[in-house]
C-alpha cells in the first residue's frame, strides 16, 4: 500500500508540476504576444513618421503667367487670338441678333398669317438658330482638338 500511496502522491505532484508549467508557458506566450504586438505598433508608427514628410515635398507653385508674359512671342500670339476671338464673337452675335429680329417680326405678323406660312416661318427661325449654334460651336472648337 505504501508503494501505491507513494506512486499516487508522485503522480499527483507530477500533474501539479505539469499544470504549473502550462500556466507559466501560457503566461509567457501572452507576454511574448504583447511584446511582438508592441514592437509592430512602434515599427508602424516609425514608418509612418518617416514616410509622410517625403510625400509632402512633391508640390510646388509656378507663376506661369509671369513666365509667359516675359516671352514676346506669347504676347503677340495672345493678341492675335484675342483679335480673332472678337471677330468671331461679333459674327455670332450678329447671327443671333438677326434671328431675334426674325422672331420679333414673326410674333407681330403671326396673327394675320395663315397656318402654312406660320409653319414655314417657325421652321426657318429654328433652322437659322440651329445653324448659328453649329457655326458658333465650329468656330469655338475648330482650333482646339483633344489628344
Amino acid at each position: 500500500m505504501q508503494e501505491k500511496d507513494i506512486f499516487i502522491s508522485l503522480l499527483g505532484n507530477l500533474l501539479i508540476n505539469h499544470f504549473n508549467k502550462l500556466t507559466i508557458i501560457e503566461s509567457n506566450k501572452k507576454h511574448i504576444k504583447y511584446k511582438v504586438m508592441k514592437r509592430n505598433i512602434i515599427l508602424g508608427l516609425l514608418f509612418v513618421l518617416f514616410t509622410v514628410p517625403a510625400f509632402a515635398q512633391k508640390y510646388a507653385y509656378i507663376d506661369s503667367e509671369y513666365i509667359l508674359s516675359n516671352i514676346p512671342e506669347y504676347n503677340s500670339a495672345q493678341a492675335e487670338l484675342d483679335r480673332i476671338a472678337t471677330i468671331w464673337q461679333r459674327e455670332i452675335e450678329a447671327k443671333f441678333y438677326s434671328i431675334d429680329s426674325m422672331y420679333k417680326v414673326y410674333q407681330v405678323e403671326a396673327i394675320t398669317l395663315p397656318e402654312n406660312l406660320k409653319k414655314k416661318r417657325e421652321e426657318a427661325i429654328i433652322s437659322a438658330e440651329q445653324e448659328a449654334k453649329k457655326s458658333a460651336e465650329k468656330k469655338i472648337w475648330k482650333r482646339w482638338r483633344p489628344l
